[in-house]
């Protein structure tokens, strides 16, 4: 039986508070990366290491979203994560 409109909602909004907290460990863990690489002197911003996190998540993909809109989604996570 096909799920109703608000059944739907009520599971992405579930999703949608799984992904923030997600996210928010994502960051706190991207600032831990940077308080070593601030101490090595490290740059901060590597963009090799970037494609190969996305390169990564592209092989992984398989679901409804395209290799394109998967990387625009984590180059702006990786990127606020970094500020």
């Amino acid at each position: 039986m096909a799920k109703t409109l608000p059944e739907l909602r009520i599971q992405i909004d579930a999703l949608d508070l799984e992904l923030l907290t997600l996210l928010n460990q994502r960051a706190s863990l991207a600032h831990e990366v940077g308080e070593i690489k601030r101490l090595d002197g490290s740059a901060v911003f590597r963009p090799d290491r970037e494609a190969q996190v996305i390169a990564n998540l592209q092989a992984h993909n398989g679901g409804p979203l395209k290799d394109q809109s998967l990387s625009l989604i984590w180059r702006e996570i990786m990127s606020a994560c970094r500020a």
